[in-house]
């Protein structure tokens, strides 16, 4: 699937070398046409257009790959190109990176949600909380842990509009389709709430792994 989207569209008359990197860069991993037109079409380019810019861009990079492919080699994206403050399109609404790095992939996002929106998650969510769990390392069983003390819920897929608008905008931002992530989680941390220090991976030698 496509890497995350560049800045808002560049005028129809030519290509921001923003796009151009970002093209290249999926077009050397491997993206197909259909998913780069989605993408930029999704950001608000003309259909016709994107159909022929991606055209172009792969056929430039392809002459590239025949005649001096060390060129490509791990060809990235330059990421000072999102600098911040910059305009991302994400599907119905407008936010700002704050910050973007290649390696590790990495973005803040700021405007992602308006304050009417974070009510209504945390008003949808109120009667679903339940005590968060930990993974038992020997069993794999979830289980109630003195380390965690948060309460968490999950929405389900297009559960409510709002939940559909933030996938939406997820996949806008991301390039991936909706159902290549998690549900949309929210955790609640009450006065006093604490997670403690851990890791985020499990173990192969474990056997709850």
């Amino acid at each position: 699937m496509a890497t995350a989207n560049p800045v808002q569209p560049a005028p129809q008359l030519g290509l921001a070398p923003e796009w151009q990197d970002w093209l290249t860069t999926n077009i050397v991993r491997g993206v197909v046409d259909a998913d780069l037109l989605r993408v930029m079409c999704e950001s608000g380019f003309d259909e016709q257009f994107a159909r022929v810019t991606i055209l172009v861009v792969r056929s430039m990079t392809e002459r590239v790959r025949q005649q001096n492919p060390s060129l490509l080699t791990e060809y990235k994206a330059d990421p000072m190109r999102m600098s911040a403050n910059a305009v991302v399109r994400a599907f119905d609404r407008d936010v700002r990176i704050g910050f973007c790095m290649t390696d590790p992939n990495l973005a803040l996002v700021n405007d992602f949600l308006s304050e009417q929106e974070c009510a209504k998650l945390i008003q949808f969510s109120s009667g679903k909380l339940k005590r968060s769990e930990v993974v038992d390392r020997q069993t794999g069983a979830l289980e109630i842990s003195g380390v965690r003390s948060s309460e968490g819920t999950h929405f389900g897929y297009a559960e409510n509009q709002i939940v559909d608008r933030i996938e939406r905008r997820l996949a806008a931002l991301t390039g991936l389709p909706i159902d290549h992530g998690e549900p949309l989680q929210i955790l609640h941390y009450p006065v006093g709430g604490e997670y403690l220090p851990h890791h985020d991976y499990f173990d192969p030698s474990d056997p709850g792994s």
